[in-house]
């Protein structure tokens, strides 16, 4: 019987995978035995998967019996024969495993029906047996509602390895489509779910390498099942193997990649899902290779290109029509012969397919303004009438491009004035450049900043105040930047009221104005001017980016801003939404800078007490850093630091353990012995001691953070006071519940002053001081206090957790005391 892995067991496999597979081959085992410090578990899962990856074919698939055969010479071999606790009833098919059986459970504990799959005895030998475990801990991972589970499996008596899997007794994709007549909105939405499953794969870094319709089986009330995944291996790509290559998977639904014998990837999955997809509206493959040679094979799939799905479908005019347009791009999207070309995941092709559904823009189509028209005809058709709508497209067309040539001018001379400014402020920097610098002196940025300020006021600009007010947002950000804050804000303030009398208070100039007034404030811990700017606007900026008048990377950031904003006033719900709507945008217009707003998100998740959701995208951060050269990772310590505090907040205190202090000597390698990430990092590994019962660590790495603390920060920073709670807590444990008191409560006091009402870190405060309150036997002081820590953190954590169950638990404590103590 397979025991499975839990999901905190298999992420934490998976991410030490993804490390290892990037090492050099004869250094992983060394690699291994480093990061799994003693866990030999841990050590055996991923040294066999390793194994496994390097391997060019797939056991269970190339081994498994040609059942049919067997069963048409020597019936009584197999028929009512037990495996593990099957009993075999009859054959139902072939496929790229062999023959399957359908099976029975017959050891009387419960009725279970499951369809058998038997590897050869003659092959059976240590090897192949270790292997074959090794692909049936991967599938017993995957735990979808359109995936086929795996039920069990093992070794019969006679050395037979089997897998019993999930029976569905269904109709495949196109044979349920077709009798059914699903119109084609019936089709995505099927289609939608089979692409969540395959998503749910890739992220368990599975790839299913044999999508096709006849491995999509649909139930009788119409859900969709994926069979066979993670069972198909990358091949060999020599001669000698070129025909064991064709018979690994169908050429029809293999991808180019997959056919040549090179890399198989998610790409590779996302082009058969195209294929998938093409015939689900077409009727028909968009290749045909049916009957040719391997070499006619490789020159279709290689160098023909699909005709659009819309001009050879099989259906009716009014179907075709549908398909014209964004069903055509996004069926060729998927199926493009270069990887990279195609859509970036499988989340990203689903996501087109929703867009149109909606009738908005998708990615795989140009996103012109007549494009966009003809989508907001598409959802005002009560509204807007057609021939109008394309009489203004037209009409706006024209004036669009009449247009263009002068805004294209006038921008061209701002630019330039602006230029020649900033050219003019460095030049104060160089001695003897004639830009006013002093012979023998060099100007500060400061020097150069207040000068190009004072200049602004001058007569230089009169006759240009688009130029002026310009210049005045850029070096009122500059001196943000260097912590000048008021003369920051002066000048924004300045820029603003210029550009509104120059442009209108609407403007896409004055918006970001704002929002860089908006960032000053979130900067200074003004955080209700912050939030003002951020709701009365944010609106317009959103409107301003979905028209393409923003870029991508200053609204997302905005969005990041606003969200932190969110944060500091206690409304974790609605930094969440923000996050993820700031993460949408920069995966899908700047990957490269997505890793700070997942890492915020992944904050925000671990604030409301989503551990697991937290844990697993920390996990998947930290691989991805350790994964990029050492001058790339810079932010490998602060997200190894971030998963050490989810860790811990989960009890996974070893394992938090090492993660703070491999990442508080990242820190120290790359900053100064007295810079503050250094000592958060060990006030969590302070914390971490103390939840271990080593009271003594503890209370040396609390006072050595709070020393850094007083001297660095002072008591307003929003750790001091979550250090100052964790002195307290340990105090209490070491036998001083007087001095803990008096801590604590000067940390509820920061708290109070500086959070919103309601806040969790305000109700951990609370709670902490209740507790040794209920240890000094002041059963009524602490009563208000643990009711309070309780609702608090019922209202902000969302879901049950072990800081609601900690505060539960000491709530009950002094209900029970005040029960038996009236008089207390």
């Amino acid at each position: 019987m397979i025991r499975k892995m839990t999901e905190p067991d298999w992420q934490q496999v998976k991410a030490l995978f993804a490390e290892a597979v990037e090492q050099p081959v004869d250094t992983r085992i060394a690699f291994l035995e480093r990061r799994c410090r003693g866990n030999t578990r841990l050590f055996d899962e991923v040294s066999s998967l390793l194994a496994a990856s390097a391997e060019p074919q797939n056991l269970i698939e190339n081994n498994v019996i040609d059942i049919a055969s067997k069963i048409d010479d020597n019936n009584g071999d197999y028929a009512q024969q037990r495996f593990g606790n099957y009993r075999i009833i009859r054959e139902i098919g072939s496929g790229g495993m062999g023959a399957v059986f359908l099976a029975e459970r017959d050891d009387g504990e419960f009725e279970q029906t499951v369809a058998l799959k038997i590897v050869r005895q003659s092959i059976a030998d240590s090897e192949m047996l270790a292997r074959f475990r090794r692909e049936r801990q991967i599938l017993a991972t995957l735990n979808h509602p359109n995936i086929a589970a795996l039920h069990d499996g093992g070794v019969s008596q006679k050395g037979e390895p089997y897998l019993a899997m999930e029976y569905v007794d269904g109709t495949t994709l196109t044979e349920y489509c077709d009798q059914n007549r699903l119109s084609i909105s019936d089709k995505l939405g099927l289609f939608l779910k089979i692409c969540s499953a395959v998503s749910y794969a890739h992220r368990n870094l599975v790839v299913h390498r044999d999508i096709k319709p006849s491995n999509i089986l649909i139930t009788s009330s119409g859900e969709p099942k994926l069979l066979d995944f993670g069972l198909a291996k990358a091949f060999e790509s020599d001669a000698s193997t070129t025909q064991t290559a064709l018979r690994a998977f169908t050429p029809a639904y293999a991808s180019p990649e997959q056919i040549q014998g090179g890399n198989i990837t998610t790409a590779s999955d996302v082009y058969s899902l195209g294929v998938v997809f093409y015939e689900l509206l077409a009727g028909k493959k968009p290749l045909d290779v049916e009957g040719k040679s391997y070499e006619e094979v490789l020159e279709t799939i290689n160098h023909t290109e699909p005709a659009k799905p819309s001009s050879v479908s099989i259906d009716s005019g009014d179907s075709r029509q549908h398909l014209h347009g964004d069903l055509d791009n996004i069926a060729l999207v998927a199926i493009r012969k270069e990887p990279d070309r195609r859509f970036g995941s499988v989340e990203d092709f689903a996501k087109d397919i929703e867009l149109h559904l909606a009738a908005r823009p998708i990615s795989a189509r140009p996103n012109t303004f007549s494009y966009r028209a003809s989508k907001f005809v598409k959802r005002n058709r009560l509204a807007v009438a057609a021939a109008v709508v394309v009489i203004i497209s037209v009409l706006t067309g024209l004036a669009i491009s009449l247009r263009q040539g002068a805004i294209a001018r006038r921008e061209s001379a701002k630019s330039e004035a602006v230029n020649q400014y900033l050219q003019k402020m460095l030049l104060t920097a160089i001695p003897g450049s004639g830009g006013g610098g002093k012979k023998g002196v060099q100007a500060s940025v400061v020097d150069i900043l207040n000068q190009a300020a004072a200049r602004l006021d001058g007569d230089d600009l009169v006759s240009q105040p688009d130029v002026r007010a310009e210049l005045r947002q850029v070096i009122g950000e500059c001196y943000v930047t260097q912590g000048m804050y008021g003369e920051g804000e002066r000048l924004l303030l300045t820029a603003v009221d210029e550009q509104k009398a120059l442009y209108g208070s609407g403007s896409r100039q004055t918006l970001k104005t704002e929002f860089d007034l908006a960032t000053l404030y979130l900067t200074k811990a003004e955080y209700y001017k912050s939030l003002e700017i951020d709701e009365r606007r944010i609106s317009e900026l959103r409107d301003e980016f979905q028209h393409q008048r923003i870029e991508p990377v200053f609204f997302a950031g905005k969005l990041m801003d606003y969200a932190l904003v969110c944060r500091a006033l206690g409304n974790a719900a609605e930094s969440e939404l923000l996050l993820r709507e700031a993460v949408e945008i920069f995966t899908r217009w700047a990957p490269d800078s997505v890793d700070s707003a997942r890492s915020l998100l992944t904050l925000i998740l671990l604030d409301q007490g989503k551990f697991d959701e937290a844990k697993s995208a920390q996990q998947e951060a930290v691989s991805r850093l350790r994964n990029l050269p050492e001058n790339d990772a810079s932010g490998l310590p602060s997200a190894m630091t971030l998963l050490g505090s989810i860790l811990m907040e989960k009890g996974e205190l070893k394992e938090a353990e090492a993660n703070l202090v491999e990442a508080e000597n990242l820190y120290r390698k790359l900053y100064g012995s007295d810079n503050t990430s250094i000592y958060d990092n060990i006030r969590l590994q302070a914390q971490v001691a103390y939840l271990a019962g080593d009271y003594v660590s503890a209370e040396r790495k609390i006072n050595v953070t709070l020393e850094n603390y007083r001297k660095t920060s002072g008591p307003k920073y929003i750790s001091f006071a979550t250090a100052l709670t964790i002195q307290g807590l340990i105090l209490n444990k070491r036998g001083n519940a007087s001095d803990a008191e008096s801590v604590l409560r000067e940390a509820l006091r920061l708290r109070r002053e500086n959070l919103p009402k309601g806040h969790f870190m305000t109700a951990l405060t609370e709670g902490a001081l209740g507790e040794v309150l209920l240890e000094e036997k002041k059963l009524t002081e602490a009563d208000p206090l643990l009711r309070e820590s309780y609702a608090s953190l019922t209202a902000s954590q969302k879901q049950e957790n072990g800081r609601i169950k900690s505060a539960r638990m000491r709530l009950e404590r002094v209900e029970a005391g005040l029960g038996s103590n009236p008089s207390n």
